[in-house]
């Protein structure tokens, strides 16, 4: 971690962050494993954490909305590791991961979903993300990510998000762990659902494409 980012700066926070999904994915393990084991994977996913959050890029600290996705990144990654040393395929650490965003998202108060997808469709944040895209287009981090923004027709999709350069693909990459990059593509359609908001995409870096397209539209 670069001393430069504001967000990434604290082991103690870097802990409070990783703690805040445990309790989700201790209960998605008690499916999977027996207790004294799951004690052992948290353990472990943790001083693996912290030793990937050691290694992460500073991309702009809280400027960039994209940084607590990378540190979530951050957390899968370290369950992948930890669960891989343990010999479990990666279909099924996958499924996993899967079932603990899910558990997660359900874990919070329906209206709340609902104002994230709100927020997620408005015009103020289609601005903000704008304003975001044409600033990474300047590359000023070599860990970030890079893209562009696509006015909608608020018909067929509010508005769009076209990523040419994914920092979790590249944390991933550097990682060794990219054969895992696919499943956390597939996170996206469990949150926006989640929000209540229609994903549509076609490609994915993470999947070997050229680009991720993301459309995004409030379901009716």
């Amino acid at each position: 971690m670069k001393k430069g980012s504001d967000t990434l700066n604290s082991e103690k926070k870097m802990v409070r962050l990783f703690n805040k999904t445990v309790r989700h994915w201790k209960r998605v393990l008690r499916n999977h494993f027996k207790k004294e084991d799951i004690s052992d994977i948290i353990d472990d996913a943790t001083a693996e954490f912290l030793s990937i959050a050691s290694r992460l890029p500073d991309i702009g600290g809280k400027s960039n909305f994209l940084t607590f996705h990378l540190i979530e990144a951050a957390v899968i990654l370290a369950y992948y590791k930890v669960l891989k040393a343990r010999n479990i395929n990666v279909d099924e650490i996958g499924g996993i991961t899967h079932d603990v965003i899910r558990e997660r998202v359900a874990s919070y108060p329906s209206f709340l979903l609902q104002l994230r997808g709100a927020y997620l469709t408005s015009g103020y944040c289609r601005k903000q993300r704008k304003r975001q895209a044409e600033r990474s287009q300047k590359k000023e981090y070599p860990g970030d990510w890079v893209y562009s923004f696509v006015e909608g027709d608020g018909k067929t999709f509010h508005y769009g998000i076209e990523y040419t350069e994914c920092g979790i693909c590249k944390l991933y990459e550097s990682e060794n762990a990219r054969e895992f990059t696919p499943f956390l593509c597939d996170i996206d359609y469990i949150t926006f659902g989640a929000f209540g908001i229609d994903l549509h995409r076609t490609k994915t870096l993470g999947k070997g494409d050229d680009l991720c397209d993301f459309r995004f539209m409030m379901e009716k």
